[in-house]
């Protein structure tokens, strides 16, 4: 009998140092636990412990009962809060990508805020211009070239074209109470008459210039919405560039000859002298670096960025027939 005490005292000893190594030493150190110290993983003390919602027997290692829930706690359930309502309504132009996914599996250095593009001047750019073989003219523009064109004709499509009336041109065929807005506020003149970049009113001033509730001039690279005009280089004409952003910015960084961590920006854009269609209207992208003053400029030695006109999409709504249709019944 005195055996089988002794040996039944050496097996609670060593189960009890196991579960605590650092008593024996007098240390209180936390031990490393599964949940990381969220739960009670360590049963020296009682036959009966709390786990979670659980009573857990740890002599018979069997659950006795479960706890009600605290339904006063705010936390909220994963296995609830992570499901979608629904695929993204743009799932059937991106077949490669999986409908259930949020922004490319990526949403470290990617944002979507609605799930779906909404943009109309991107949409019209899309269908009527990019890879249409839009010859990059620059020295005979669409708008005061040879043609002496300078109004906007609703839904005509460009055979030429420069950067900013690139843009200018999209954005006029919004559509819906946009072009309207466009008009009234300076983007074009009164009766639709081209505004270069480079005008005191129009181009980045244009932007500049609103309150935020109808449009806003965005400084931070990396808060473009697609459908932004993105600005870079100098503002006179000829002087610098502008796109319109078909994909969202993504970062990223890497270290230089003598160590260095370099901060870069990459999007997508609809520009003249695309890579989709060699100087033509297309996609192509834009990689600028981070500099010590805080500014970024195009890697290689390009343009300085400068900013992005936004539009307030809850106030310009445009020609909803430009996007893409879709069965959801909640549309902006």
């Amino acid at each position: 009998m005195k055996s089988i005490i002794f040996l039944f005292s050496l097996f609670i000893g060593n189960t009890l140092f196991a579960q605590n190594p650092f008593e024996s030493a007098e240390a209180k150190s936390k031990m490393l636990t599964y949940s990381n110290g969220r739960f009670n993983e360590s049963f020296d003390d009682d036959t009966l412990v709390q786990i979670g919602t659980v009573m857990f027997n740890t002599l018979t290692k069997r659950i006795v009962s479960f706890v009600e829930e605290d339904t006063n706690q705010t936390a909220l359930k994963p296995e609830v809060t992570s499901r979608w309502l629904s695929p993204d309504p743009l799932a059937y132009k991106y077949a490669s990508i999986s409908p259930y996914v949020y922004c490319e599996n990526n949403p470290i250095i990617y944002i979507d805020p609605d799930g779906r593009e909404n943009k109309y001047a991107l949409a019209w750019a899309k269908q009527n211009m990019a890879n249409k073989g839009v010859k990059s003219d620059y020295s005979n523009p669409w708008y005061g070239g040879s043609d002496n064109r300078w109004t906007f004709t609703n839904d005509e499509k460009p055979t030429r074209s420069v950067c900013y009336e690139s843009c200018w041109t999209a954005y006029m065929n919004s559509g819906g109470n946009i072009t309207p807005l466009l008009k009234e506020t300076g983007f074009s003149t009164p009766s639709g008459g081209f505004k270069g970049r480079s005008t005191e009113t129009g181009g980045m001033n244009w932007f500049k210039a609103g309150d935020g509730s109808d449009r806003s001039f965005v400084t931070d690279i990396a808060k473009g919405e697609l459908g932004d005009i993105a600005f870079m280089g100098e503002s006179g004409n000829m002087q610098g560039h502008a796109v319109l952003l078909s994909g969202l910015p993504a970062s990223s960084s890497y270290e230089d000859e003598d160590g260095n961590t370099i901060e870069t920006m990459t999007f997508e854009a609809l520009s003249t002298s695309s890579t989709s269609d060699p100087g033509n209207y297309g996609t192509k992208n834009f990689t600028f670096e981070k500099q010590k003053d805080g500014s970024w400029q195009q890697k290689g030695g390009g343009y300085t960025f400068r900013g992005y006109g936004q539009l307030n999409e809850q106030n310009m709504k445009g020609d909803e027939s430009l996007l893409p249709q879709d069965n959801s019944t909640d549309k902006k």
